[in-house]
């Protein structure tokens, strides 16, 4: 039987393994300036996403957010404005909802820089750098490890992990994620409260 690999959550834009980055891609300083104006002058708040630190509009409300992020998220945010122009970041994600006319506005300015990912039924909007997708990452990955695209597996539930499932040999929704998700999966599984991934790697012969 050969190497097998499970994905859970995956980065296109940054790969680790144990202790070594294997890659990171940064957006040029003139590109992230261009993307705050854009978002900015559409009126659309924005968080950028580095390695180490999020960078958040100054409106940003921490306490709004579940008590498990909220305590993760401490120490580890810095503000837009207070660090402009130097922001180190991979991807960025806005507030708005999918019919927003300033988010379609926004969207078409920054067409050549990014992909946007609008989530079913929330007010979010994901902004990844074009070439850079969770399936990008699990192909660098599996090509760095010589692991067959056949013998990898991903777990997924929202519209963000399409180009993943479609990235391995078999793609496994959970029996909660979203309807986009769940119509490129191989296989739905369970809930997560109901066992969702345990049972599909059970089903699968993974365990």
């Amino acid at each position: 039987m050969g190497q097998k690999a499970i994905f859970f959550d995956v980065d296109g834009t940054m790969v680790e393994y144990g202790e070594e980055e294997l890659l990171y891609y940064r957006i040029p300083e003139d590109a992230a300036v261009r993307t705050v104006e854009t978002l900015r002058k559409w009126r659309l708040e924005a968080m950028l996403e580095g390695k180490d630190i999020l960078y958040v509009d100054d409106g940003f409300n921490l306490e709004s957010l579940p008590a498990g992020l909220r305590e993760y998220l401490r120490g580890k945010l810095g503000s837009v404005s207070e660090n402009y122009g130097s922001w180190e970041f991979s991807k960025a994600v806005c507030k708005a909802e999918s019919k927003d006319p300033s988010l379609a506005m926004a969207m078409h300015e920054l067409s050549d820089l990014y992909a946007f990912q609008l989530h079913e039924g929330k007010p979010m909007v994901e902004i990844v750098p074009k070439g850079f997708t969770k399936g990008s990452g699990i192909a660098f990955v599996s090509e760095h490890l010589g692991i067959d695209r056949k013998d990898t597996f991903c777990f997924g539930d929202s519209v963000n992990d399409i180009e993943m499932l479609h990235a391995v040999g078999t793609g496994i929704v959970m029996g909660n994620g979203e309807p986009a998700a769940k119509g490129a999966a191989d296989y739905v599984t369970n809930s997560v409260a109901e066992d969702g991934i345990y049972n599909a790697l059970q089903h699968f012969g993974l365990i």
